[in-house]
């Protein structure tokens, strides 16, 4: 009975292993209203193609780039090149969340206009450090978004999407 149960779970977790392993990536495309490529104009219009392994394939307006029918297919109103996560507190809270070290929430009042991030950030803060070494965001296109959350990933190619 043991030997029958270790078999199962061996061959499972064969099953699961090579089910993974032979899984293929999507192949995404990128429509976008505005897209900001920094070599430039902005596109108006515009598509970006990025293939399975995750390499940008082509970059133009709609009638420039067609769409392969295998594709998926992604809207949004503005494009960049990289990841801007605007809620990041990197340089801005310290690496070992010490309460000193917290810049990020200033609670004494609920708005308040006179404080800039700038003021507070810390260019040679350990986590700004620590995040790099994940890479930069023209290696890959999943590198950033994996640290925070946010972005394409590359195994279940979810995006976020919000107005």
């Amino acid at each position: 009975m043991k030997r029958t149960k270790t078999a199962l779970v061996l061959l499972s977790f064969l099953i699961l292993a090579s089910a993974s392993a032979f899984s293929v990536k999507a192949q995404v495309a990128v429509q976008g209203e505005t897209i900001w490529t920094m070599a430039g104009e902005n596109i108006t219009n515009g598509v970006i193609l990025i293939g399975a392994n995750g390499k940008i394939e082509a970059v133009g307006t709609a009638a420039q780039v067609k769409i392969p029918s295998n594709y998926k297919v992604v809207t949004a109103k503005v494009v960049t090149p990289g990841l801007i996560d605007a809620h990041t507190v990197i340089g801005l809270n310290g690496y070992l969340n010490q309460p000193h070290d917290q810049m990020a929430v200033d609670g004494s009042a609920p708005i308040q206009p006179e404080l800039r991030a700038i003021d507070a950030y810390n260019a040679e803060e350990k986590l700004i450090e620590w995040v790099r070494q994940f890479g930069r965001d023209d290696d890959s296109h999943w590198t950033f978004a994996a640290i925070v959350g946010f972005g394409a990933d590359d195994d279940r190619q979810n995006f976020r999407q919000e107005c």
